[in-house]
């Protein structure tokens, strides 16, 4: 036997004896009584929970076969023949009207005035609607003809300013023409000082010949209007095209007189005649700025003009719009009070034969309204008559995502009346109630499974866990802290401790974890009921780590004492 084997038989008896269930004398009293008060901490292992749960939802049984009986005409009932829960057949009577003082005659003579008071009503509304329809049109066509001559008038100034500004850059060209020399008017007929206010600066002088070049030449070319009566759209793009010239010739005139001002001094063209250039100069540029900010201004009041008058007139235009809205809409409510009162008198005239109340189809009384001695009307319900030959349905009102989780779930059903009842998705609502932002959705049940339900009685579904969600935790064991969230998880000694996450959005009862915490980390899901530090127990059934056998301990506690080398 080796030295290695010597030394670890002993060890492994001491562990393997050392492991045997403690001797009462060995048990310390004080840690029990500690083990026996520790607090039990609810927690939830993260990634295996979800805010939602197994979600249960309420449905309602419906049926489209309960139709309110209404009376056909106004009277007393004197009897009623069926109750609640009765079966009854096709055109049985339900209930039938006091017969004293010929009501059915005064009721007939009653529907007849009101005929002929639906149909006065209902030709005085027409005339009305026709008469506000003739002023809507002719106030439309009055606005149509005072913006028109607005309009002109406004195109007409632009206009007249537009060839004021032309003029007045034609004169500024020609008084830059004259120092410059450009044109064969001046370029041959010498100007004793041009030498003296072109010679000082030959590259700013021959660029301003090349801009006076082309902006005579470009002179030629501008826009002119077609006709002597131009559009709104013909006389800004004359007035424009006029503007931008300008403002080039006002650059050119800004350039002049920095050459003006860099003139050369002799006894021949001293300071006094220089600043008497350049006097000129910008009289010339005031001319011309007042002229421009005049036809810019022109140009926007004809833009705005015409805006002006697009609203007026679409306001006059809506208005006519109205009108004739309304005159349709008076005749087809004319027409509707007409038929109504019609079909009061066609009814008074039959119910004179017969005084009753019946059912319209075969079915099962539901509700009954009225009572004997009751006075009633046509407006009034009297019975709710049940067809059982229609299929019941299951209502329930859902959240879009539990609309998502319901179409994606393989097997639906329906627990009511110690029944349950297999469902599959029916009519859903296409938007979202506003005030429950919830959705309608109808199942359609088996008519063998749903003869005995009773309407208006209550169920209710299950949706299944959503797996995809590992992610959250409730927000109860979430901390907000001023540096930030945190969470307390038990550790491997059983002891809360604090944990820094990142957080995102919140989803139902629950907060979506960024990052922080592991997967399978028991997390405290009150966070405000315990401290970090503590020494807690966990619920039974739930313990930190999986069981071990033990034998990866020993195998790390003997690797310690004996070297790798030892024999």
């Amino acid at each position: 036997m080796n030295l290695r084997s010597l030394l670890v038989a002993p060890i492994i008896l001491t562990l393997f004896v050392g492991c045997g269930r403690p001797s009462v004398e060995d048990l310390d009293t004080e840690d029990t009584v500690k083990n026996e008060i520790l607090p039990t901490v609810q927690v939830v292992r993260y990634g295996n929970w979800t805010p939602d749960g197994n979600r249960e939802i309420l449905l309602e049984i419906e049926s489209d076969a309960e139709v309110n009986i209404r009376p056909e005409l106004t009277g007393t009932i004197s009897s009623i023949y069926v109750k609640p829960g009765q079966k009854v057949t096709s055109g049985q009577v339900l209930a039938g009207f006091s017969q004293s003082l010929d009501q059915t005659q005064i009721n007939y003579q009653n529907a007849l005035s009101n005929l002929r008071t639906a149909q006065a009503t209902a030709d005085n509304n027409i005339l009305n609607a026709e008469i506000s329809l003739e002023n809507a049109q002719l106030s439309l066509d009055q606005t149509v003809a005072t913006e028109g001559q607005s309009i002109q008038q406004t195109i007409d100034a632009l206009l007249l300013q537009a060839r004021n500004t032309q003029s007045t850059y034609m004169e500024g060209i020609d008084f830059v023409d004259q120092w410059i020399g450009v044109s064969p008017k001046y370029r041959n007929n010498a100007n004793p000082l041009r030498s003296f206010v072109i010679g000082r600066d030959s590259i700013l002088t021959t660029e301003i010949k090349n801009n006076l070049i082309a902006l005579q030449r470009d002179a030629t070319q501008l826009y002119r209007l077609p006709s002597p009566s131009p559009s709104k759209e013909q006389a800004i793009r004359y007035a424009q095209e006029r503007l931008n010239h300008g403002l080039r010739l006002q650059q050119i005139l800004i350039d002049f007189e920095a050459l003006a001002q860099k003139s050369v001094l002799s006894l021949n063209f001293n300071q006094t005649q220089i600043n008497a250039v350049v006097t000129q100069v910008r009289g010339a540029k005031t001319s011309l700025n007042s002229n421009l900010f005049q036809l810019e201004s022109s140009i926007e009041n004809t833009k705005t003009g015409d805006f002006r008058k697009s609203s007026t007139v679409l306001a006059a235009e809506n208005l006519v719009r109205n009108s004739e809205s309304a005159l349709a809409l008076a005749k087809t409510n004319a027409n509707g009070q007409v038929q109504a009162a019609q079909s009061q008198v066609n009814l008074a005239y039959a119910s004179k034969a017969d005084l009753r109340i019946r059912a319209p189809f075969a079915g099962t009384i539901s509700e009954v309204y009225i009572n004997q001695g009751q006075q009633v009307s046509p407006s009034v319900d009297a019975f709710k008559i049940l067809n059982p030959k229609v299929d019941k349905k299951a209502v329930g009102y859902f959240s879009t995502k539990e609309v998502l989780r319901m179409q994606s779930q393989a097997n639906l059903s329906l627990d009511i009346e110690d029944q349950t009842i297999s469902l599959s998705p029916g009519n859903t609502a296409t938007r979202l109630d506003t005030k429950t932002q919830k959705m309608r959705v109808e199942f359609a049940l088996d008519s063998g499974e749903a003869d005995d339900l009773i309407i208006g009685s209550i169920g209710k579904i299950t949706l299944d866990v959503d797996q995809n969600v590992t992610n959250i935790l409730p927000i109860s064991a979430v901390s907000f802290e001023p540096d930030g969230a945190e969470v307390l998880v038990v550790n491997d000694q059983m002891i809360t401790e604090r944990k820094k996450i990142q957080i995102g959005s919140l989803e139902s009862d629950g907060i979506m974890i960024l990052s922080g915490i592991e997967a399978e980390n028991l997390v405290v899901q009150y966070r405000n009921r315990f401290y970090a530090g503590q020494k807690v127990s966990l619920p039974d059934g739930i313990s930190v780590t999986k069981p071990s056998s033990g034998y990866e301990e020993f195998k790390i506690i003997v690797e310690e004492l004996i070297p790798n080398n030892a024999e």
